[in-house]
């Protein structure tokens, strides 16, 4: 049976209005330091949960965020999911989750979570873009892939970053690879202007897409071999531990023969063949900025691109 705010108040001695305040924090409650933590430790352990559509009828906060999600499995995207899971449940906020991808659903699925009370909508890197008009509760959404966005990492700039690294090591021979490299457009023109703003020459045959490209090894090699390019920016760091596996199969050395750098910034890059250099994403600050639950959001790129494992 479940346990009641009612049943808090018996065995805490306090009378129910007292539970409500102090369990929806209000802060203006007369109820003493000692007899509060003995609230929320009883509500704790007895694994208190609140009645979201009694709060909702009661025309309350049900405390309840939605959170969308582009439909496929990504390092990166559970990363962000994480980050911004932690971030509301410490602002006092508990969420739900659905991922989407098919636009036609996407109706169905806002309606079942406004009926289920949330108080606002955070949707993360869904490739189609939201109808806010529609939406009768704040929406945030994150992404770089469509118009309709409030919050974005500025690929543009650490792409840049990653050209101005490379350079910075004495390499003016640098290609790209990557899988899905037009969708990663703002990626490829940030390091593009690097290498502008140093006077070196690129080619766009230094462009290696691997998608449906069984060609990719080869032109990998001939770049090496043909074009004497010394350095390769990947779209994301699993092509980079990819490719740095791939080089040192061909006999190459990393990063001494051929450096490799990366985007996104993934753990695992430590434990790469050799370590990988890669963009580090500010999925933190992403997590941070769901918060604003403000009409309209002003839209924004965050940006705060580091580095790490310097060759």
């Amino acid at each position: 049976m479940a346990i009641t705010m009612k049943d808090i108040a018996e065995m805490a001695g306090v009378s129910q209005p007292a539970v409500s305040a102090v369990l929806n924090n209000k802060t203006n409650c007369r109820v003493s330091g000692e007899k509060r933590q003995t609230i929320l430790r009883l509500a704790e352990e007895l694994n208190f949960k609140r009645n979201h559509s009694a709060m909702q009828l009661r025309g309350m906060q049900t405390k309840t965020v939605a959170i969308l999600s582009g439909n496929y499995p990504s390092v990166l995207h559970s990363e962000l999911f994480r980050e911004l899971n932690n971030n509301l449940l410490n602002s006092g906020y508990q969420s739900y989750y659905a991922a989407v991808s098919d636009p036609r659903h996407l109706k169905k699925i806002v309606t079942e979570f406004i009926c289920r009370g949330v108080e606002g909508i955070v949707s993360y890197y869904i490739n189609f873009n939201f109808e806010k008009s529609n939406c009768p509760v704040p929406l945030v959404a994150i992404s770089n892939h469509t118009d309709n966005y409030d919050i974005a990492i500025d690929s543009e700039h650490g792409g840049y970053l990653a050209g101005r690294h490379l350079i910075s090591h004495g390499h003016a021979r640098l290609g790209i690879v990557g899988t899905g490299v037009s969708s990663n457009s703002g990626k490829v023109k940030g390091f593009c202007k690097a290498l502008g703003e140093a006077g070196l020459e690129f080619d766009n045959k230094w462009i290696i897409e691997l998608t449906h490209n069984i060609n990719a090894p080869k032109q990998i090699l001939d770049v090496i071999k043909n074009q004497k390019l010394t350095a390769f920016f990947t779209t994301n760091d699993s092509v980079g531990g990819k490719l740095i596996a791939f080089l040192l199969h061909h006999g190459f050395k990393v990063p001494s023969d051929i450096a490799v750098i990366g985007f996104d910034g993934m753990s695992f890059c430590e434990f790469t063949a050799s370590p990988l250099t890669t963009i580090v994403q500010p999925f933190k600050k992403l997590g941070e900025k769901r918060a604003c639950f403000k009409s309209p959001v002003d839209t924004f790129h965050v940006t705060g691109h580091e580095m790490t494992s310097i060759f």
